[in-house]
């Protein structure tokens, strides 16, 4: 279970945690495959746990009690929760992308960050997210925390630049990239009925061959500071063109 905490483990068992009462309420009802649930006494001392352990019992997961202090050696959180599932990964094929709106991230190696900004993806209705680059792993504890259970429901891909392109290309996506330089202000564009929003790293951008490729370039105006942070940022583009 412990090195389910580091990325080359989860890759090889295809298996990851979801740590948390509400996260884990998610996941039960999710169509994600559940392995196993560990829980201690503490999950039973109010209503809101009482149902979930009733519920995970209901469904015929397979179940384990530990005590407290073993639960908390099994977290990866400062304050541990009473419960941890094990659950599965899905495979994440680019093979059955379809839909209009799509999120780009390119490089974005913050885990709070990419779960933030799956999590407004959903709340503002975009078909799916795409990971290319170096972007964080989907699965990263911090990561599934952050999605707030938005990743069970959110379409998420993987893909090398070179396919998501030639993907788009295909069904015949525009790119909306932000820019540093020359970029429009985002109120100003046609926003187009097949759109990518393209996002890049904070600290450098989109990369150029993403930038050349760009059918409208934006830039958030802002006053007194040189950027904002990427799920910011990201959540006023996902707004602005849902």
């Amino acid at each position: 279970m412990k090195q389910l905490h580091q990325k080359k483990y989860r890759k090889i068992s295809q298996e990851f945690l979801v740590e948390g009462i509400r996260i884990c309420e998610e996941v039960i009802t999710s169509n994600y495959k559940i392995e196993q649930a560990y829980f201690s006494d503490e999950l039973l001392k109010n209503t809101r746990g009482k149902k979930l352990a009733s519920k995970i019992i209901e469904e015929g997961i397979p179940t384990i009690t530990l005590a407290q202090n073993k639960i908390s050696k099994l977290c990866t959180t400062k304050t541990p929760s009473p419960i941890i599932i094990r659950a599965k990964q899905k495979k994440h094929a680019l093979d059955s992308l379809c839909g209009s709106k799509f999120v780009v991230l390119e490089n974005v190696a913050d885990p709070g960050n990419v779960g933030t900004i799956i999590r407004t993806a959903e709340a503002f209705n975009w078909d799916a997210v795409i990971l290319i680059g170096e972007s964080v792993e989907v699965y990263n504890p911090k990561t599934v925390r952050s999605t707030m259970g938005s990743l069970f429901r959110q379409s998420v891909f993987y893909s090398s630049t070179a396919d998501v392109l030639s993907c788009f290309e295909d069904i015949g996506v525009s790119y909306i990239v932000t820019c540093v330089d020359n970029g429009l202000n985002p109120r100003s564009i046609n926003v187009p009925c097949k759109r990518a929003v393209f996002l890049g790293s904070e600290a450098h951008g989109v990369s150029s061959i993403i930038e050349k490729r760009a059918h409208h370039k934006v830039k958030i105006p802002t006053q007194n500071v040189e950027s904002l942070n990427i799920a910011i940022a990201g959540g006023i583009l996902l707004y602005l063109y849902c």
